[in-house]
């Protein structure tokens, strides 16, 4: 039962969340993004890599695992945690 109403539910619910959720603060981001870089670079290898590339040329794919979820029935990422888990 509880598989089958999380097939039924998650696209609807997945849809509200997002055209209901909040979007981040421009501002805040850049100013968030803008320290960490001094950071980075005041502080070599502390909290992160400054990678010089060539925009023009060079090519980068990023990507993030940072979501954290709880593995309930909430948690939108757990069915492809297997796919995308390194262990």
């Amino acid at each position: 039962m509880r598989r089958f109403l999380q097939n039924v539910l998650n696209k609807p619910v997945v849809k509200l969340a997002n055209k209901l959720s909040s979007r981040p603060d421009k501002k805040r981001v850049d100013r968030a993004l803008s320290e960490l870089y001094q950071n980075i670079i005041n502080d070599p290898g502390k909290k992160g890599l400054v990678i010089k590339f060539d925009i023009h040329k060079d090519k980068f794919i990023i990507l993030s695992d940072q979501h954290k979820g709880a593995r309930d029935g909430a948690d939108i990422f757990a069915l492809a945690e297997k796919t995308i888990s390194p262990h």
